[in-house]
C-alpha cells in the first residue's frame, strides 16, 4: 500500500504583470493557506516522506510555506514535466519515481490534480464520474493498492479525504489558522 498527497498551489498573485506564469509568486492570503495546510498535515500525522514539485514558483512557495509550517521535512525533488502536466506525464513520474517511499507528495497544478484523483480512484473514461473540485492549496490523500510507484495506474486507488484550506480556518478548526 502506498499514500498519494496530491497538493495544489496555493492562490497566486496574477496581479505582477512583469512576471511570466511560472514565476507567479503567492498573494498573502495562498501563504498562509499553505502554512494552514502543512499544520493540518502535521496533526494528522501524515507528513509525506518524498516530495515531487513542480518546478513554478507557485508550487515552490506553497511546499515552503507548509513544510515549515508543519515542521516536516522531506526530500524534494523539483519537476518541470509537472508544470502543467497532463495526467499520462504524472504516472510516467511516477513510474520512474527511484525511492522506496510509503508516502509521496505531488506539489502541482489544476486541471492535472482533480485528473489525477479522478483518474486514480476509478474514473478513467471521459465524462465518468463526478468531476472533483480542487480549488488553490486543496490537499488530498489517496491510498493506492499498490507495493511499488511503477506499478501506479488508472484505478488503483481509493481517496480517504480532500481537504480544502478553508475548512481548517473556520469553525472548529480555528487554530490552525
Amino acid at each position: 500500500m502506498k499514500r498519494l498527497l496530491i497538493f495544489r498551489h496555493a492562490k497566486s498573485d496574477w496581479g505582477a504583470a512583469d512576471e511570466s506564469d511560472h514565476e507567479r509568486a503567492l498573494t498573502p492570503g495562498g501563504g498562509d493557506a499553505a502554512e494552514a495546510m502543512g499544520r493540518f498535515l502535521s496533526l494528522a500525522g501524515q507528513s509525506p516522506e518524498s516530495v515531487i514539485c513542480s518546478s513554478a514558483t507557485r508550487a515552490k512557495l506553497t511546499l515552503r510555506h507548509a513544510s515549515e509550517a508543519g515542521g516536516w521535512e522531506s526530500r524534494v525533488d523539483f519537476e518541470p514535466r509537472l508544470y502543467l502536466a497532463e495526467a499520462h506525464t504524472v504516472f510516467d513520474l511516477l513510474h520512474e519515481f527511484a525511492g522506496d517511499a510509503k508516502s509521496l507528495m505531488l506539489v502541482g497544478h489544476e486541471p492535472t490534480s482533480s485528473e489525477m484523483v479522478r483518474l486514480l480512484c476509478g474514473c478513467a473514461l471521459p465524462g465518468a464520474g463526478a468531476m472533483v473540485r480542487f480549488p488553490t492549496a486543496t490537499m488530498a490523500r489517496v491510498d493506492l493498492a499498490i507495493d511499488s510507484w511503477k506499478d501506479a495506474a488508472p484505478g488503483c486507488g481509493q481517496l480517504r479525504w480532500l481537504v480544502p484550506p478553508k475548512l481548517l480556518t473556520k469553525g472548529s478548526f480555528e487554530f490552525l489558522g
